[in-house]
């Protein structure tokens, strides 16, 4: 089959290779749609890799068939999520081996392109559960509007807070984080947005800030948009290995508890991707709005500079392997 190779920058060539076979407890899956993450992203264009990614990779964002089954939980033609973690992601692929603890399944009245958000949802889900342990609270902010910054807006409402304010600099996004439901939602302003934000909750701020944009200007603006007792999620990932000069002191007086989130992929029976997928399967117009793009598998090069540059009404870019030009 005939493989797109991404290389560091976003070049994309293309070799043939063979159709890989499963090993006992793993599955082949024919691709019909794989998603671009913005981790994705990160590894392309800011990761510091040199050298050229596996065929396939590094998408780990998929939905597909399962065309050969060596696993006693999944059986040929079932329609599964694809999760593996990125050092295996060969989403980008017509066909990949995946084992059978990074598969959830997924019902057959629900479109590839609608359902491979389940993944991106679970990994918010996933997060949530550490970053907010209980009912919904009274107020929320989410920093980016990003495709992940919308999903929280999502995720975090249907948790049943009372009010999500949104924080984002491109007009487009902040508009769609209204559709999500954000209450609030405008330009992170260093001047303006604590002011902004404070005079909305009447001074409190949020009991729940989510970071979401991975930009260290985003982390170190939780602090001053915090309640006291409130919880910071970290969910952008690091934007290098420098250190990010929170205000401590700060934080120390509002008693604030931070938390990180990573490795939803591993969580036992893909939990939160399970919840996700009945999520969407509920919803399905609602959280198919976050899907801007629809292109073929042999516009990857296109979809990745989409979605590294989204200047534009871009959220996020899915890739068909149904559609014209797919090569298989």
């Amino acid at each position: 089959m005939t493989t797109p190779v991404v290389s560091p920058g976003g070049r994309v060539d293309w070799q043939e290779v063979a159709v890989p076979e499963p090993a006992p407890g793993e599955v082949l899956v024919r691709m019909e749609a794989a998603a671009v993450c913005g981790s994705d992203l990160h590894s392309i264009f800011a990761g510091g890799r040199t050298e050229p990614f596996w065929p396939g990779g590094p998408g780990h964002e998929g939905v597909g068939r399962v065309a050969v089954s060596r696993s006693a939980r999944f059986t040929e033609g079932e329609r599964v999520l694809t999760a593996p973690d990125a050092a295996r992601g060969h989403c980008f692929a017509a066909y990949q081996v995946v084992p059978e603890a990074f598969l959830a399944r997924v019902p057959d009245d629900l479109p590839p392109h609608t359902a491979v958000l389940a993944q991106q949802l679970g990994t918010v889900i996933f997060a949530l559960k550490k970053f907010w342990r209980g009912p919904g609270g009274r107020t929320a902010a989410v920093i980016g509007a990003g495709p992940a910054g919308l999903a929280f807006v999502g995720a975090i409402k249907r948790l049943g807070f009372e009010w999500v304010g949104s924080l984002e600099p491109r007009p487009y996004r902040r508009d769609a984080a209204r559709r999500m439901g954000a209450a609030l939602s405008f330009a992170p302003d260093p001047e303006l947005a604590v002011d902004q934000f404070l005079d909305a909750t009447d001074g409190r701020g949020a009991d729940l800030v989510v970071e979401a944009s991975g930009q260290d200007d985003g982390r170190i603006l939780t602090a001053a948009l915090l309640a006291r007792d409130g919880h910071i999620g970290f969910f952008g990932l690091p934007a290098g290995s420098h250190p990010v000069p929170l205000p401590f002191s700060v934080l120390f007086s509002k008693r604030a508890e931070l938390a990180s989130s990573v490795g939803a992929q591993f969580e036992p029976d893909l939990a939160s991707f399970q919840q996700a997928l009945a999520w969407i399967a509920e919803e399905p117009a609602y959280w198919g709005q976050l899907v801007t793009h629809r292109l073929p598998l042999s516009a990857l090069a296109e979809a990745l500079s989409l979605a590294e540059h989204p200047d534009g009404p871009i959220l996020k870019v899915v890739l068909e392997m149904s559609m014209a030009g797919t090569t298989a």
